[in-house]
């Protein structure tokens, strides 16, 4: 009998799809883009640099980027490979052969993670470039390379877990997502637990135990980012890595060790994660009667999310005569208390902190921070919410049943921006009113800081044209999260894709281009225009493209025909010509009014 029979059939099956080669060129190019901007970067004087140290910022530059797409592409890859076979009942039939638990899950994993994988190593002789250069030497670049693929098994091996015990797409994603989050930061909050609440020591020397755990400290200790105690030095005392260099062979060693110390604890994690799916997978997989506390929980809180009987009558009549695709949408009452909760959270977390560490909070460096971590946290979420209905709706054949009623194209999308403006409207004019307070609040910066700190050296007048723009452009990507969003619900195969695809078009997309055109014009107003024109004007595009594509295209794919409209290959190039002004290609016309409804136009 073969070993892992499913790993072979899916490796035989991915040398001969074009996408495997095709990965591995395009991460050739965006890395050799990368390194190419920030060579002519340092050339030209626009990001300061000292001599020698080229090739380090080069390196800690792909190091960090391949860094978060390890991260990334793991969970995305593979979260929802195993919930997905579950919702199609395809994978009870694996388990009626001779196949075991670990069988599928390295099947899977062999599948899911073989361009990931073959794109990680196309970057690697990139990532060796800075050696040539100066200022790395060959042990950084192994440490790195060992650092980002123990990352990117590990992100993988995250996934599978969550797939395993998981059976919807969305939880599946958001699961991975957390047990990510803990799993890098959650040491480090545990330290700071320790040290600023329980005030119990924490020394160098017991700090590995709790944070070698995460694949944070192997990448920061790679980078040489982190200080290391000595083996010379009494229990606490902490040199930095210029000074380690000159107590000799000793030291080195010592440094080495912790490092692979903790990259041995991270391959270890995840070897136990792939394992235990492995052991839970057999008995995941059949629909059994919901008998656990938490299942019955969740009844619960369905039940009161929904109402009564009376409630339910009285919530569908009133979202019926609005729109009808309101009410499948925002049968939920609760929605839109979530949103305020979060933001309620928020600022119980921001209170707790000025009232722990005072005007430390006040500073400009952590209220930019702050405001800005707030805003991304909205932003993904409206995106969520944006694309699951459609995508739900037309997997389950709803929306082909929805379009042979009097209902048309433009009362569904009309019916899902609603919903999304009666769930977040409210909250996000609550978040920019907390903005507004937290900058009457500003209190500059510290005079005492001596480290270099983003926004710390803007006046009080920069500080309040930042907010200001920032609260433009957060109402600018609700809007067209709202539009990208129903067009990649309706057009992706899967939730994560099309949730993927919206936030890297709106919210990526304009950093991109201030990244690359903001040397042009040095200085905070030229840079802050810069930001929000091209945040403006991608806004702009984006609503225009989504909106004739959803109008010209959303018939044929609710009723799961081939679109005749190019979406996805041609996007960057219909955007291109969109920037021109130059319309070379005709455009589809859009879907014919339908005669029960007098008007096409949106409320």
């Amino acid at each position: 009998m073969t070993f892992l029979p499913i790993v072979e059939r899916e490796l035989r099956v991915a040398a001969r799809r074009t996408t495997t080669y095709r990965t591995r060129f395009w991460m050739v190019v965006a890395a050799v883009v990368v390194c190419v901007w920030q060579l002519l970067n340092l050339a030209s004087g626009a990001a300061p640099a000292r001599v020698g140290s080229e090739g380090p910022q080069l390196f800690n530059t792909l190091s960090v980027l391949a860094f978060a797409y390890c991260l990334l592409v793991g969970a995305q890859i593979t979260a929802d490979c195993l919930s997905q076979e579950k919702r199609d009942g395809t994978l009870g039939l694996l388990f009626l052969t001779d196949l075991k638990g670990y069988d599928v899950v390295f099947g899977k994993l062999a599948a899911s993670s073989i361009n990931s994988v073959y794109g990680l190593l196309a970057i690697l002789p990139l990532l060796a470039l800075p050696v040539l250069l100066g200022g790395v030497s060959g042990a950084d670049f192994t440490r790195m390379a060992l650092v980002l693929m123990n990352t990117l098994f590990f992100s993988m091996a995250c996934g599978m877990l969550i797939s395993t015990l998981s059976r919807h797409e969305r939880k599946a994603m958001m699961g991975t997502i957390l047990l990510l989050f803990v799993t890098l930061f959650g040491p480090w909050m545990l330290l700071f637990f320790l040290d600023e609440v329980m005030r119990l020591p924490v020394t160098p020397r017991n700090m590995l135990p709790a944070v070698g755990w995460s694949p944070l400290y192997c990448f920061a200790h790679a980078l040489g980012w982190l200080p290391q105690p000595t083996l010379a030095g009494p229990n606490g005392f902490v040199m930095p890595p210029s000074m380690l260099a000159r107590l000799g062979i000793k030291a080195a060693r010592q440094l080495d060790l912790t490092f692979f110390q903790s990259l041995a604890m991270v391959h270890f994690l995840s070897w136990a994660f792939l394992l235990r799916a492995s052991a839970v997978l057999p008995k995941t997989w059949e629909d059994k009667p919901r008998t656990g506390w938490l299942d019955r929980w969740n009844e619960r809180w369905q039940q009161f999310a929904l109402g009564d009987d009376a409630t339910r009558k009285a919530w569908r009549r009133r979202l019926l005569e609005i729109n009808p695709f309101l009410w499948l949408a925002g049968r939920d009452r609760m929605k839109s208390h979530y949103a305020w909760f979060f933001l309620g959270s928020l600022a119980l977390i921001w209170f707790w902190g000025y009232w722990r560490h005072g005007s430390v909070m006040l500073e400009r460096y952590m209220l930019v921070g702050t405001v800005f971590l707030w805003h991304i946290f909205f932003k993904i979420w409206v995106a969520s919410e944006a694309c699951n209905r459609l995508v739900e709706e037309r997997r389950a054949g709803a929306l082909e049943l929805l379009l042979s009623t009097r209902l048309t194209v433009v009362d569904i999308l009309a019916g899902q921006r609603l919903a999304l403006q009666r769930q977040f409207a409210k909250p996000i004019v609550g978040l920019m009113i907390f903005d507004l307070i937290l900058l009457t609040a500003d209190q500059g910066a510290a005079a005492s800081t001596q480290l270099w700190l983003p926004f710390a050296n803007l006046t009080r007048v920069e500080i309040y044209v930042l907010f200001g723009a920032g609260m433009i452009v957060l109402v600018g990507d609700f809007l067209t999260l709202s539009w990208v969003g129903m067009w990649q619900g309706l057009s992706a195969a899967t939730t994560n894709r099309a949730i993927g695809a919206t936030v890297t078009r709106v919210m990526v997309l304009p950093w991109i281009i201030y990244i690359a055109t903001r040397n042009f014009a040095p200085g905070f107003f030229p840079n802050l225009t810069i930001w929000v024109l091209a945040s403006l004007i991608c806004n702009v595009l984006l609503i225009r493209w989504a909106r004739e594509n959803l109008l010209a295209a959303f018939r044929e794919i609710a009723t799961f025909q081939a679109p005749t409209l190019a979406t996805n290959a041609a996007w960057l190039r219909n955007l291109w010509k969109e920037m021109l002004m130059a319309d070379l290609v005709k455009r589809p016309a859009a879907a014919p009014r339908s005669p029960a409804v007098p008007s096409q136009k949106f409320p």
